[in-house]
């Protein structure tokens, strides 16, 4: 399971990234609290096709071996909760499966909070306006001096010192990189409404060539959307 205990707080969205060809993954799911062999299922994984599970949910990929064809099957995991201050936060924040955000960093967490939905639907993912200020600093005044092993020793002066090792950006940077990215979105969102305004009134032989100026843009769109989620992680 990822995490028990957490009253439908907590779940796990998986994403078949490549599935080898003519292979069909499968992922067994169980019940946490009913782990006879009646309680277990196979769900096939697909490309295109995201799985739900909640955090109490027994779980684990198939079998597989794709040595003779020199190939992988690869998933991507993206945890989704309700964070309470009171009840639990900091279950969530002590959750060990990734090197970021730092293990047990409550306040990362807290700086996240209604981020992405409301219940007044103020805020949204369309219209992300970041964290809320987040101070990053060291927890040990040795920390400059230990930067070197930011890398070699993630789960110890790494922990100690996200300012030093650079884990977090500091508000300065970080709401300017924010400005920035909301402007390359609008900038997309009116480029894309006017080409969907061309492309309807234009005959073949246009068409054609607004394809053509697509192919020639869509790696600089693709960089800056890179560029874009780059700044979204932090």
């Amino acid at each position: 399971v990822d995490m028990d205990g957490m009253a439908g707080k907590f779940f796990n969205i998986l994403f078949p990234i490549h599935i080898p060809e003519n292979d069909t993954g499968k992922l067994y799911i169980g019940d946490y609290y009913n782990r006879d062999r009646h309680s277990k299922a196979t769900v096939n994984l697909r490309s295109g096709s995201a799985i739900v599970i909640g955090g109490e949910t027994l779980h684990g990929t198939g079998e597989c071996d794709y040595r003779d064809k020199r190939d992988l099957r690869l998933l991507l995991n993206v945890y989704i909760a309700d964070v309470e201050l009171e009840t639990n936060l900091d279950r969530i924040a002590r959750d060990s499966t990734s090197l970021w955000p730092t293990y047990g960093d409550k306040a990362w967490f807290v700086s996240q909070k209604h981020r992405f939905y409301s219940r007044d639907g103020s805020t949204s993912m369309e219209f992300d306006e970041g964290r809320k200020p987040l101070r990053v600093v060291d927890g040990d005044d040795k920390c400059p001096e230990m930067e070197h092993l930011c890398e070699e020793d993630p789960d110890d002066w790494r922990l100690k010192c996200p300012k030093t090792c650079k884990v977090y950006q500091e508000d300065e940077d970080y709401y300017t990189n924010i400005n920035l990215l909301q402007g390359t979105i609008n900038n997309s969102r009116n480029n894309s409404t006017g080409v969907m305004s061309v492309l309807s009134v234009c005959n073949s032989w246009g068409v054609i060539m607004m394809m053509f100026a697509l192919y020639l843009f869509l790696p600089i769109f693709h960089s800056q959307y890179m560029t874009s989620s780059k700044v979204h992680s932090n």
